[in-house]
């Protein structure tokens, strides 16, 4: 399994430069660290019950996290946070999207789906690849056929992006058989199936934001959080031709192993809208 931990740059010397940087940023929650951090989001994505998921706008998202214990969560959970206050905006957990489906979706088809393929998704990484801006923020993109070891199949069973596909068809089993039961959770749902509409996963969303991307992404460069690598440590899984690509690390992470998985209903690209309704850590 490869090692994506590297311990430099260190992050809270990170933020003291950030936050003194800022012109917008507030020092409060912006060098949030450890448990304190770990908190933060835990209010900010409030866990809500699932009666209430009718009266939320958007989809319902399922997500993959890294351990809340883990350094890694800890570490990205900060760099998001910074973002966020910088542009005052509402911090997040740091995730990666497996699944946007309509807010009206069983949950209890989601939450047994997703214990029954627990095992096989908490043997995923996250391998960072590249970085990019657009309208809508800053996010990292992940190699899509990242997997624990080397000199697997590219199309092999094990990879993130297959389990992906295989969580939506998981999905569709589930309903289908609920339909044909009669199931009073699904009878009024309006359709019969889900299809997989997340684009270019796995990412993982740095900040949303309308303004100040690549001035984000420069700083983060400057203050050494984000480093970008090149060919010569593409021999971290060697023999896979399809993993040839840019490289990156934040705050000394490669990526991150997968340990969490939440569901919350989502109001489109507004953080404060999101409300988490199961968490499986």
């Amino acid at each position: 399994m490869i090692d994506l931990i590297l311990k430099e740059p260190d992050p809270e010397r990170w933020f003291s430069t950030f936050v003194s940087t800022s012109k917008t940023a507030l020092c409060k929650g912006a060098c949030l660290v450890g448990e304190q951090a770990r908190s933060s989001f835990l209010d900010s994505t409030t866990l809500i019950s699932t009666e209430e998921r009718f009266i939320m706008a958007g989809n319902l998202s399922v997500w993959l996290l890294p351990s809340v214990q883990s350094q890694e969560y800890t570490d990205l959970a900060n760099i998001i946070t910074g973002l966020a206050e910088k542009h005052s905006n509402h911090p997040y957990a740091p995730h990666v999207t497996l699944a946007m489906l309509p807010a009206s979706f069983p949950p209890s088809i989601v939450e047994r789906v997703l214990r029954e393929m627990q095992s096989r998704l908490y043997q995923q990484s996250v391998v960072f690849d590249n970085i990019n801006t657009n309208w809508v923020g800053i996010a990292v993109h992940g190699r899509k056929y990242a997997r624990p070891l080397a000199g697997q199949p590219v199309h092999e069973k094990s990879t993130l992006l297959w389990l992906q596909e295989e969580f939506h068809h998981r999905l569709n089993e589930e309903l289908t058989a609920a339909i044909q039961r009669g199931d009073p959770e699904v009878m009024d749902l309006g359709y019969t199936r889900v299809n997989n509409i997340v684009g270019s996963f796995p990412h993982f969303s740095l900040a949303y934001t309308e303004v100040g991307q690549k001035e984000g992404v420069q700083e983060l460069e400057e203050t050494g959080v984000l480093v970008r690598y090149g060919e010569d440590l593409h021999d971290l899984q060697k023999g896979s031709d399809d993993l040839i690509g840019q490289g990156l690390t934040l705050a000394g992470h490669r990526g991150f192993k997968v340990g969490a998985m939440y569901a919350a209903y989502c109001g489109g690209f507004k953080p404060e809208k999101w409300r988490v309704f199961l968490r499986i850590n």
